[in-house]
């Protein structure tokens, strides 16, 4: 069973938006907006899926710690597949921080729940449905630094001849720049699917071409006129006492 859960916030950011935008510009008033003072209201919600099924999606309202966790995901989800599936059940979360508790591993200790790494859990599917072994993580995360700098990784393969053609034209960059100032919150799989380009293309563009970046979107609090008016008055205040 692989498991995950996502925080949707009702009332303000949740501080995981990321704009498009150039290094340098983090502070302009295009790239800010404006925070509830108290966080605002907001929902988590959790779900599963295994082979051929999937759980019910659980709405949880404020924090998830690993007591919640423990007594309503492990015990009234998590444990019912483990016990429909006998001890084939491999069960593997996001790895976060409640989930690391003493008392989740003693829970899933006493219900006899293997849980897996997501390297371990690659492995098991690898030998269970026969797949040939991929690449280790280190030459993964090495490609994609080379990609990041050069934007693209060099094709060994036998017979990948003939010229190279590129997407990457000044026609294509300026389509991709006018959907990136209507709405710099869009994914690079949105950008591509407006353009008819590529994903790599379309990144290609992005950070090569335009030097536009994701990063996370700048917040600042927004004071009640009540506070306003208080340090006006508190200002005029220190300001009369400084002539007298």
């Amino acid at each position: 069973m692989f498991s995950d859960e996502s925080r949707f916030s009702l009332q303000s950011d949740s501080r995981r938006t990321f704009i498009w935008r150039a290094p340098g510009t983090r502070y302009h008033q295009e790239n800010i907006i404006e925070r509830h003072r108290y966080g605002g209201a907001g929902v988590l919600v959790w779900g599963g899926i295994i082979l051929g099924s999937r759980t019910d999606l659980h709405v949880q309202i404020g924090t998830m710690t690993s007591q919640i966790y423990r007594d309503v995901i492990l015990e009234q989800h998590v444990r019912l597949f483990r016990g429909a599936m006998g001890a084939q059940f491999v069960f593997m979360d996001d790895n976060a921080r409640p989930h690391r508790a003493n008392i989740i591993s003693e829970c899933l200790q006493s219900e006899d729940i293997t849980k897996h790494s997501p390297t371990a859990t690659r492995r098991s599917f690898q030998n269970r449905f026969n797949v040939p072994v991929g690449p280790e993580a280190k030459t993964i995360r090495m490609l994609f630094a080379k990609f990041e700098w050069t934007g693209s990784v060099p094709d060994d393969r036998k017979g990948n001849v003939g010229p190279t053609q590129t997407v990457v034209t000044p026609e294509n960059a300026t389509k991709v720049s006018g959907i990136v100032q209507q709405n710099p919150r869009k994914r690079i799989q949105r950008i591509a699917s407006e353009t008819g380009l590529k994903y790599t293309s379309t990144q290609k563009i992005l950070k090569n071409s335009l030097r536009l970046f994701p990063y996370k979107i700048q917040s600042h609090q927004v004071i009640p006129m009540k506070a306003v008016q208080q340090r006006v008055e508190s200002d005029s205040s220190n300001d009369r006492q400084r002539q007298i």
